[in-house]
């Protein structure tokens, strides 16, 4: 039987409230400084009525650091996290409530292509 630890890991992050004008990249950056793991993918979406900010989705795949189990334990515990992106501005980060993992369509396109070449 495959142990625990050999098994990766995921956070499923949800940033219910981010201000529009912070890029993609700059959200990446922060989650790879706290060097809890490999960051996968980040996904914004719109909030209705709401011009002015977004939501971020962020999936990480989890090392064995001591930040990433703070995170994963807070999360188990029903608790938020917050994370500075610039002194004193934070976000408050809790799991993400969506069972289901989708790739980003520019993930999709891009498995496909690894495909075709496999059945070659």
């Amino acid at each position: 039987m495959e142990s625990l630890r050999c098994r990766p890991r995921y956070l499923n992050i949800c940033i219910p409230r981010v201000d529009v004008n912070i890029p993609k990249p700059q959200i990446t950056k922060v989650f790879c400084q706290l060097k809890v793991g490999y960051v996968e993918y980040v996904n914004d979406l719109p909030i209705k009525g709401v011009a002015n900010y977004k939501r971020v989705i962020v999936r990480i795949k989890c090392n064995d650091s001591e930040r990433a189990n703070y995170i994963l334990s807070r999360f188990e515990q029903g608790k938020n996290v917050k994370i500075v992106y610039a002194m004193p501005w934070y976000w408050i980060c809790v799991p993400n409530r969506q069972v289901e993992y989708q790739k980003p369509y520019y993930l999709l396109d891009a498995l496909k292509g690894e495909r075709d070449e496999q059945e070659v």
